[in-house]
């Protein structure tokens, strides 16, 4: 631990926000020797970089107190947005909209909400918008992130592209420590590169803490760190959830690395997990130490993980296992890992006893398959999972990623959707009765689903705009664009 509990407590009783930092593996036994130093992998990008500052840069003109409603537009508008945070005004009650997409080369970024003495607490609303060429440089700062420290927040509707940081502890991309009560929905980054020098580094959030969860979302990129480092997420604890989320690129560091999550533990009670589901990660992975995993660095405490998979390497090591380095106390179900890539027992190590879990290694043949998409919907009568050969390498993906598919591939599964521009019903012409369908917005947000009845769906109390309807039909999936008038 690197606080006392009771220093943890005064936090607590103070209403503010905590982060992952503050616990280290209760039972990781004796510290390990760092065979190979771990140091920011971003070195050289920085030497290169501005040395100019965002908040130097920063535009506050558009705040007031009275107002609780702000659209920015600008990056210094942001960097302003993060000078009134990093000053004690949490944004509680306000919310935030992005009405542009924003290149934030041009400065170095200060992440918004710095330190757990000054949270953000209140509303991004990203709007579907892009922000671009982030750049931190703190190297001996934790609660590092395009947002460094939310509480009882909410962050939505956004892609973070080109992000590159280099911190100390509990540092992600997008945000690094998502604690108390806060959300994460629909927030993507890609073309990362996340560098710490100490624990609980992840490639969308650094510490997922208390009540907190990550839906539809992901991270693609490379991310280093010392121990409790995940593709997606460092460290969660505490009541968390994610679900429908995935992580691709490479996770490298000392001990406890994950190709998804790093390290789960604590709980301030019974009932209190946290919770994985529906998501997938095709991270390679290295520890140069002990305990690494595929999915799960270690899920030591609390952790419930179903329907999900990986398919990356992992390197050998002491306590090296296909889906987790190692395990105390977990829950785990319908859980897949690729045998072919990582030819290693499914748990590396056990610290208390032995048991055995749901968890299949097979080959990548099998996992390239209808079958293991059909497996992981587990029986559900909407598809979570899909299988397109010609997506992802040919393992399965999520329902969002097929929806937001630009191509009509119509005429490879000769399925006829009209009208493409719909008053009441839209009607499918295809041999195949008992068809899935989604309908879903260009967020990606499922608006409408279930089955076809008599090749038509009822879309007259959907609002006017842009839709896409996605289809399942006897193993293979298609998109079609349509008009709500």
């Amino acid at each position: 631990m690197k606080k006392k509990i009771i220093i943890l407590a005064l936090f607590i009783a103070a209403g503010q926000g905590i982060s992952a930092q503050q616990f280290k593996a209760p039972n990781e036994g004796a510290k390990v020797n760092f065979l190979v130093p771990v140091s920011p992998s971003n070195q050289t990008f920085f030497q290169n970089a501005p040395t100019t500052l965002w908040q130097d840069n920063a535009d506050v003109s558009w705040y007031n107190a009275t107002d609780t409603q702000f659209t920015l537009t600008t990056p210094a508008q942001v960097a302003g947005l993060a000078a009134i945070v990093n000053a004690g005004n949490a944004f509680a009650g306000k919310t935030v909209t992005f009405g542009n997409d924003m290149d934030f080369g041009a400065h170095l970024w200060m992440p918004i909400g710095k330190g757990y003495q000054f949270p953000f607490s209140g509303i991004i609303k990203g709007n579907n918008k892009t922000v671009s060429n982030i750049q931190i440089n703190l190297p001996t700062g934790d609660f590092v992130g395009f947002v460094g420290q939310m509480f009882n927040g909410k962050i939505e509707n956004l892609t973070a592209d080109y992000v590159t940081v280099s911190g100390h502890d509990t540092v992600g991309s997008i945000v690094g420590n998502l604690s108390t009560n806060s959300t994460m929905d629909n927030c993507h980054a890609k073309n990362i590169n996340i560098s710490g020098t100490d624990f609980n580094i992840g490639g969308l959030v650094g510490g997922l803490l208390t009540n907190s969860s990550i839906s539809n979302s992901s991270a693609e990129g490379d991310v280093v760190g010392v121990s409790q480092v995940g593709g997606l997420v460092g460290t969660v604890w505490d009541k968390t959830s994610i679900t429908k989320s995935y992580a691709k690129g490479s996770v490298t560091g000392q001990y406890i690395i994950g190709g998804f999550a790093g390290y789960s533990t604590m709980a301030f009670g019974p009932n209190r997990n946290n919770e994985i589901s529906d998501s997938y990660t095709r991270s390679n992975v290295v520890a140069f130490s002990e305990r690494v995993g595929g999915f799960y660095g270690g899920p030591e405490s609390n952790a419930v993980t179903t329907n999900v998979y990986s398919t990356g390497t992992v390197s050998q090591v002491s306590a090296s296992g296909g889906f987790a380095g190692f395990v105390a106390f977990m829950t785990a179900g319908n859980i897949y890992y690729d045998y072919t890539n990582a030819p290693l027992e499914p748990i590396g190590m056990f610290l208390a006893a032995p048991a055995t879990y749901d968890i299949k290694a097979w080959t990548s043949a099998e996992m390239k398959t209808q079958t293991l998409a059909t497996a992981l919907n587990a029986g559900r009568t909407t598809a979570v999972w899909y299988y397109d050969a010609a997506k992802n390498d040919g393992y399965p993906i999520l329902a969002y990623e097929q929806m937001l598919a630009t191509s009509d591939n119509n005429a490879r599964t000769k399925v006829q959707v009209y009208p493409t521009v719909v008053t009441d019903f839209i009607t499918i012409n295809s041999k195949e009765k008992n068809m899935s369908y989604q309908v879903v917005d260009f967020s990606g947000r499922v608006l409408k689903s279930g089955l076809t009845v008599d090749s038509k769906i009822n879309l007259s109390q959907l609002a006017k705009g842009n839709y896409m309807l996605v289809l399942q039909i006897a193993g293979e999936v298609t998109s079609h664009k349509f008009v709500k008038k």
